[in-house]
């Protein structure tokens, strides 16, 4: 199932418009540790929406269970919609384990700590495509 997964993912991200000519895995970096460690302050102020504005504006999100999500908007209510049960952590910490860079998009593979606040801190995994926006900034194509 996972290797079906990253196949759609990098199919997905060849159609998306690129920005990124030019572009170096060092300078991009950045801003993907940038966005890893937004996420759980985010999180915490139930912030929802500084949770969506690092997808394009037609990104995707693919939850664990369920649908693909598509758009920023109906990413930051899928976020809204999840907070009160993410009050069960008392801390999140994301992380890239690898990224590959092709010029045009980033794959990222990486896994988010989540700290109970009550029991032992679980693992999440993830994949996520990175795309240059027409604003210059790194933004989520895909996350699963």
């Amino acid at each position: 199932m996972r290797a079906v997964s990253l196949v759609s993912l990098l199919v997905c991200a060849a159609f998306l418009p690129s920005f990124a000519r030019g572009d170096t895995l060092d300078q991009i970096r950045p801003q993907i540790d940038a966005a890893n460690n937004r996420f759980g302050p985010a999180v915490r102020r139930h912030d929802a929406a500084a949770i969506a504005a690092d997808y394009l504006s037609e990104g995707v999100l693919i939850p664990s269970k369920g649908v693909p999500i598509r758009g920023r908007a109906a990413i930051a209510r899928y976020y809204a919609s999840r907070m009160t049960s993410l009050d069960r952590f008392s801390s999140i910490h994301c992380a890239t384990q690898r990224l590959a860079f092709d010029g045009t998009a980033a794959l990222e593979e990486g896994a988010c700590v989540l700290t109970r606040v009550k029991g032992a801190a679980i693992t999440a995994h993830f994949l996520t495509v990175w795309k240059k926006d027409s604003d210059g900034r790194w933004r989520i194509a895909i996350n699963e």
